[in-house]
């Protein structure tokens, strides 16, 4: 871990960007993941797959539109946000 220094800077702060950071590694994991192994998650609502993430809560929903050949990321949701967070984003299903 890298230490960041400046008169503002605290112990808390380079807690968070070190946080951070190992979020940001745990998300380009599992876009990786997903980028090789398209369908490697079951379809959970009408076209739409989740892969959670490792080491922190949260869900990673996607589309593979084969067609095209591309894999969309449609929204990274804590586990806590019920239903509705999702329905928000992905409509009902």
């Amino acid at each position: 871990m890298t230490a960041f220094t400046s008169p503002t800077t605290s112990t808390t702060t380079v807690g968070l960007h070190h946080y951070a950071g190992l979020h940001l590694d745990a998300y380009r994991a599992a876009q990786e993941l997903i980028g090789q192994h398209p369908k490697i998650a079951p379809e959970s609502r009408e076209t739409a797959r989740h892969l959670n993430l490792r080491a922190f809560p949260y869900q990673i929903w996607y589309r593979v539109l084969d067609h095209a050949g591309v894999v969309e990321i449609l929204a990274v949701v804590h586990n806590r946000r019920g239903p509705t967070a999702l329905d928000e984003r992905l409509g009902p299903g």
